[in-house]
């Protein structure tokens, strides 16, 4: 028998980041970049807490549907916009430097 080295943990973490497909880079807590049917738009949303023993429907912009919240702390889009070119083009590099900086691991 052979031994077979098996991968570090830093390796198995950085081909686990690399494998993540990215489809929403946050801004802040209240706004985002989403990758919603092949385009990227700007979506803005609400925090909403919900006290225990309650739900409510909400109408979520980017799911397009309504959501039920129950107890916790939720974030629901509100509103979203397409994103311009040079939005996009901000976008891909942004996903590009964090990839580089991944591999670089």
């Amino acid at each position: 028998m052979c031994f077979v080295p098996s991968p570090s943990a830093r390796a198995r973490k950085k081909e686990r980041l690399l494998r993540q497909y990215i489809d929403e880079i946050r801004l802040d807590h209240g706004q985002s970049y989403k990758l919603l049917d092949g385009q990227w738009y700007l979506v803005e949303y609400e925090c909403v807490e919900i006290a225990r023993r309650e739900s409510h429907l909400r109408w979520d912009v980017a799911e397009r549907k309504q959501v039920r919240l129950t107890w916790g702390d939720h974030r629901v889009a509100i509103g979203k916009r397409q994103s311009n070119r040079e939005e996009v083009h901000w976008i891909r590099a942004r996903i590009a430097a964090w990839e580089k900086e991944v591999r670089r691991m």
